[in-house]
């Protein structure tokens, strides 16, 4: 059987194949409108599914963060009781750490820093605390 041939803008049947792919690509990429809308609607459903996500992700990771230092009560409560001050530092820097290459840098070398003091105040820490004399009550 014979592939029927499609017409070029022109009216003209397309002689080679790359021109019969042009057309097919021309064809495909014009859409109509329901096709725009469904796309965009789409794009909106897997926005919405993508931050619902994200949060509750985000939420459950913190909560299990506080309950390695906190009862589960306390640890919920210290999550859910957040100002709006942290909020929005939290947001500053995380889309500071997501927009460019630098900030990625700087946000990652501030936590790096962070990670590295805790540890240096443990350390001293317990330097501080085998050092001090041990006093026991005598049984006079």
């Amino acid at each position: 059987m014979a592939k029927k041939l499609t017409k070029t803008k022109s009216g003209k049947a397309p002689s080679t194949v790359s021109q019969q792919l042009a057309n097919q690509n021309a064809n495909r990429a014009e859409g109509s409108d329901s096709d725009l809308a469904r796309f965009g609607a789409n794009l909106v459903v897997s926005e919405i599914i993508l931050r619902s996500y994200g949060r509750f992700t985000r939420h459950n990771l913190e909560q299990a963060v506080a309950r390695r230092h906190f009862d589960p009560a306390k640890a919920k409560a210290i999550v859910e009781n957040r100002g709006i001050m942290h909020k929005v530092a939290a947001y500053g820097i995380t889309k500071l750490a997501t927009r460019s290459v630098p900030g990625a840098l700087l946000v990652g070398g501030g936590l790096l820093a962070k990670a590295l003091f805790d540890r240096g105040a443990a350390r001293r820490k317990s330097r501080r605390a085998a050092k001090r004399p041990v006093i026991t009550k005598s049984a006079d």
